[in-house]
């Protein structure tokens, strides 16, 4: 099994759209679905 990065390195919204207050959003934790 090999470990890849997210190629996506800002935080996006379910559809793809930046968010651009990244101090209020909910974001998953260092084991998260990336």
């Amino acid at each position: 099994m090999t470990t890849s990065k997210c190629p996506v390195t800002h935080l996006t919204m379910n559809n793809g759209a930046p968010v651009a207050d990244n101090q209020n959003s909910l974001t998953a934790g260092p084991r998260g679905p990336c």
